[in-house]
């Protein structure tokens, strides 16, 4: 059986993961701080984070 895992979740849920306020990570992923395949905003308009793409940007920038 394949298990599959999410790695996309909405803002607010992926801040509690990540440990940054929300306002924070979208100031600066619409300063250009964050690339877009990390965090974006979809076509109803909510913000997502891809936590797997944070963690492998995260460890290239530190």
């Amino acid at each position: 059986m394949n298990k599959i895992i999410v790695t996309v979740y909405p803002l607010k849920i992926a801040c509690e993961l990540i440990g940054f306020k929300p306002s924070t990570l979208r100031k600066k992923a619409l300063a250009g701080v964050y690339p877009s395949n990390v965090i974006w905003k979809n076509s109803c308009g909510s913000w997502l984070v891809d936590i797997a793409e944070w963690e492998k940007w995260q460890k290239s920038h530190q």
